[in-house]
């Protein structure tokens, strides 16, 4: 399965898919919700809210009967939980925890990619720990650590490595296409 950007307005109508973030951000109007799709050759129904937010995806048989549900995905806006949604969402809408992802994906690139996953991971995860407020032994804070645990570093880890690749062979081709026009 691929993983898309796509872009709906404040009534939760999706009006536009792309492969590139970048792409969806330069169509994305103040007041819109920006968010990843898993698209495959699969038919899916989506159920949005009134915030926008994705609440159902179901799997469809035809488009001519999409009210028949063959099975329902879990996680959250194509993550594996809300938590790791939240956390991927705040790290690339702060310029500096973006800079720190960045850079975290290229000092800790291997030529092992499960070790190049696992390296950005655990830096992500002791790096977002060491900001965690300590909120001492109390209900707040078994919650906070509670959510911090749902995390899946792996998870973001994997998808700004392949954010990165993309990047970085469309960097190639310009510089190809550069290349040939001299």
């Amino acid at each position: 399965m691929d993983k898309w950007w796509a872009v709906s307005d404040k009534h939760g109508n999706i009006y536009a898919i792309r492969k590139y973030e970048m792409d969806i951000l330069n169509i994305a109007k103040p007041g819109d919700k920006v968010f990843t799709v898993e698209l495959s050759d699969k038919k899916f129904m989506w159920e949005i809210d009134e915030n926008g937010n994705i609440q159902n995806k179901k799997e469809i048989e035809s488009m001519k009967n999409n009210e028949k549900e063959i099975k329902a995905d879990e996680g959250y806006q194509g993550y594996k939980n809300y938590e790791t949604w939240n956390c991927h969402l705040w790290l690339g809408n702060d310029r500096g925890s973006w800079e720190f992802v960045r850079e975290t994906v290229i000092e800790g690139r291997t030529e092992d990619e499960s070790e190049w996953v696992g390296n950005v991971a655990n830096i992500l995860e002791e790096y977002l720990e060491e900001q965690m407020p300590d909120l001492g032994a109390s209900m707040w804070g078994d919650l906070l650590q509670g959510a911090f645990d749902e995390i899946d570093f792996y998870e973001i880890a994997e998808w700004e490595i392949n954010e990165y690749k993309l990047n970085e062979e469309a960097e190639k081709a310009k510089t190809k296409v550069k290349e040939v026009k001299e």
